[in-house]
């Protein structure tokens, strides 16, 4: 699950930033593929999220099948990935002073460096579990500043009228990388070995970069913010925080989403780790049910859109949350017959991405059309601080019960509580909400 996650950035006006007349030119030039920085972002992007889905098989085999380890550091592994999810306020206050083209250049580049590391290290032998967590952990820091930097981004490059379309289409993306990334990287694993399919990862944060770069839309500089002292960093946090816990629709959704990060983060501490050994799957099968969530997220991205005219937004929401809790318990009940248990997982997996789609790309547009633009990176990143920051409780809890009462029966426990988010949202106000909130930010002026 994502917080819009995971994971998971318009203003009304007649072209792009850049203020330059858009020339449709066929259906791939229509809406948001009109506005060419636009393009680039998602060409960069496409590429940055192929190489992440490599690495979401082949760096928790470097832990498995290399370095050995057990649930328990495989649930500490976990937690460090997502223990800089708590920098996210700081990051918003951050993006919200400077212009946010930067961070995402920077980034991107420093997180291709740093994954370099891991072969590089393997080669020589001195790779350890401790290692292997710290290169984690600084790739998810920067991460974090990206996150808030590039959903920022986004409404800088595209009008308000086609940012459905641009999260669609960026959501869309995603989910075709799910498709292709997860099976290629169980195949680069048995081919290269784990620490070496990663430098696909690598290379993949520097084409994105490259893209970035390319950008040439103008960014005006921020407002005036307040003082660097302390104080004024505090004061500015407290602004994206009261906005999100005070808001009758942000408020139940970040407490819905952060309820439901903190049991998947439970369940993805013990996934690779139960199928794996419980089930005896090799890299290539795991990639293979991997990457069957990929087509399930491409649905759910295109029918996003259409679930809320159709059903209801609030509708959208709490049925992509009930159908990913849904979903995910088939995995605990895979049975030990390969052919059969590959199956049910990949069933398993594909619910899931389209429930959560269903969900995260209508939580993510109604957050960027209610939020005032000054305020915009300090919500986005209060938002995923509430949705996310209970994550790392999550890996522990899900390494700690995986210890004590076995792989499957951890999995039941924590997939149980997934059915409690979809309750939040359909007992709140959020369930009045019957189509996209009109937006609170000033809409941009053409040419500006």
């Amino acid at each position: 699950m994502t917080d819009a996650d995971p994971a998971t950035a318009t203003d009304a006006g007649s072209g792009p930033a850049g203020g330059a007349p858009v020339r449709p030119a066929g259906r791939f030039r229509r809406g948001a593929w009109a506005e060419p920085d636009f393009r680039r972002l998602w060409l960069g992007q496409t590429a940055s999220q192929l190489g992440s889905q490599i690495s979401l098989v082949a760096s928790p085999l470097v832990a498995i099948s290399l370095l050995h380890v057990d649930a328990g550091q495989m649930g500490v592994l976990g937690a460090l990935a997502r223990l800089p999810f708590l920098l996210y306020l700081v990051a918003g206050v951050f993006v919200d002073r400077v212009r946010r083209r930067p961070v995402v250049l920077g980034t991107d580049l420093a997180r291709g460096l740093l994954l370099l590391l891991i072969p590089i290290t393997w080669a020589v032998h001195v790779l350890s579990f401790w290692l292997l967590a710290g290169i984690t952990f600084a790739v998810m820091v920067l991460t974090v500043w990206f996150d808030i930097a590039y959903m920022s981004y986004v409404p800088r490059l595209v009008s308000r009228g086609n940012l459905m379309q641009a999260n669609t289409i960026m959501e869309s993306s995603q989910s075709t990388t799910m498709i292709v990334g997860p099976g290629l990287g169980g195949l680069l694993v048995q081919a290269l070995t784990a620490p070496f399919a990663i430098l696909a990862d690598s290379a993949s944060y520097l084409v994105s970069a490259f893209a970035v770069w390319r950008i040439r839309a103008a960014e005006p500089a921020p407002a005036a913010a307040e003082g660097a002292r302390l104080s004024g960093i505090f004061g500015a946090v407290g602004a994206g925080l009261r906005f999100v816990v005070t808001d009758r629709i942000l408020g139940p959704l970040a407490l819905a989403i952060g309820w439901s990060n903190l049991v998947w983060a439970a369940e993805l501490a013990l996934y690779l780790l139960f199928v794996a050994r419980g089930l005896g799957l090799s890299a290539a099968l795991i990639g293979l049910t991997l990457a069957a969530s990929g087509p399930g997220a491409l649905v759910g991205s295109m029918l996003a859109g259409w679930a809320q005219r159709r059903i209801s937004l609030s509708g959208a929401i709490a049925g992509g949350l009930a159908l990913f809790a849904a979903s995910a318990l088939l995995i605990p009940l895979a049975p030990h017959r390969l052919p059969l248990a590959v199956g049910v997982l990949m069933l398993s997996g594909f619910g899931m991405a389209l429930g959560g789609q269903l969900c995260a790309v209508n939580v993510l547009t109604t957050r960027q059309l209610i939020t005032p633009d000054a305020l915009l990176g300090r919500v986005n990143a209060s938002f995923r601080f509430l949705a996310l920051g209970v994550s790392p409780l999550g890996s522990l809890l899900g390494g700690f019960l995986g210890q004590a009462i076995g792989a499957r029966q951890a999995l039941l426990v924590a997939i149980s509580g997934m059915f409690v988010p979809p309750l939040i949202v359909w007992f709140s106000p959020v369930r009045g909400l019957r189509q996209m909130p009109v937006e609170t930010r000033p809409p941009r002026e053409a040419g500006s």
